[in-house]
């Protein structure tokens, strides 16, 4: 039998890159963090489905609208927990993130009740951006010695998909791990915001934790302003505290906002807040941007 020859084949997915040098490009990482909402819930839709759910418990018939008394009572329930928090799931808010490295990545995912769509690596790297930590930057003889590795990882990369001898899955695992990702999130506000209030934690949390944590809520209450009396952006980590009281050790010594405990230097794995490393000034004009 002839073979036959298909015309209507689709090019492929995934541009081919083969014979090109690896093209490496760094940002400075806290600055290159994004999030946006994606198609946000209409505020008044949203609202009227939290008030079916959390107030027609107790009707002969459920009721479809609501008062603006009703809607200032539900809210306010919900919030200060005096109402059972299922309206709550109601409200889906859906997001995308980008300029994430591996270990943002993996803090990220651990939230379960979420759902994800990740960015796939199974498609020519080469052209790659790198996110770097600004502590990392601030240092003149470790920001030449991390770009070396990283070069050096990004074209052993390319060498091996240009061999033939190593496939696309396997070379992908010579990468560095600060290779920039973007991942699409969906999830209910109970949990975003669970989310949030464990995320800006500056003592547990890494400062690209908290950058996406203060992005997501500056986005949310633009959108949906009744929230911002819900979280105190600049209020204790008293997480932080506790596991301090309870004499248990952690990562930095207490910020000047946390110094309310007694504590010992030997609680401690650093000897000096993440605040007063080189590259720090990053963050907190971020953060004072975020929460003015």
């Amino acid at each position: 039998m002839p073979k036959v020859i298909r015309t209507d084949i689709e090019p492929f997915y995934c541009e081919k890159k083969f014979g090109k040098p690896a093209n490496l490009s760094m940002v400075e990482q806290l600055s290159s963090i994004k999030v946006e909402l994606i198609n946000p819930t209409d505020l008044e839709e949203a609202v009227n489905t939290m008030c079916q759910f959390s107030m027609n418990g107790w009707n002969t018939e459920p009721r479809t609208e609501f008062t603006k008394e009703d809607v200032e009572k539900c809210l306010s329930e919900l919030f200060a927990g005096t109402a059972l928090p299922l309206a709550l799931e109601t409200f889906r808010v859906n997001f995308s993130v980008s300029g994430l490295d591996l270990v943002d990545v993996t803090h990220l995912i651990r939230h379960r009740a979420f759902t994800f769509s990740a960015q796939c690596s199974d498609r020519d790297l080469r052209d790659l951006e790198l996110v770097v930590k600004p502590s990392i930057l601030a240092n003149e003889e470790f920001r030449e010695r991390f770009e070396f590795l990283a070069y050096h990882s990004a074209q052993l990369y390319a060498d091996m998909l240009d061999s033939g001898e190593v496939n696309v899955f396997d070379a992908r695992t010579i990468l560095p791990v600060n290779k920039s990702h973007y991942y699409l999130v969906s999830g209910c506000l109970k949990d975003i915001i669970n989310y949030i209030k464990q995320r800006i934690d500056e003592h547990i949390q890494t400062q690209s934790d908290n950058v996406v944590a203060l992005l997501l809520w500056t986005e949310l209450c633009k959108v949906y302003p009744f929230l911002k009396p819900l979280i105190d952006l600049n209020g204790k980590d008293t997480y932080h505290i506790n596991q301090v009281k309870a004499g248990k050790t952690t990562i930095f010594p207490p910020s000047e906002k946390n110094d309310v405990m007694d504590w010992d230097k030997d609680q401690f794995f650093h000897d000096k807040h993440r605040d007063q490393f080189p590259g720090s000034n990053v963050y907190l004009g971020i953060k004072e941007r975020l929460t003015k």
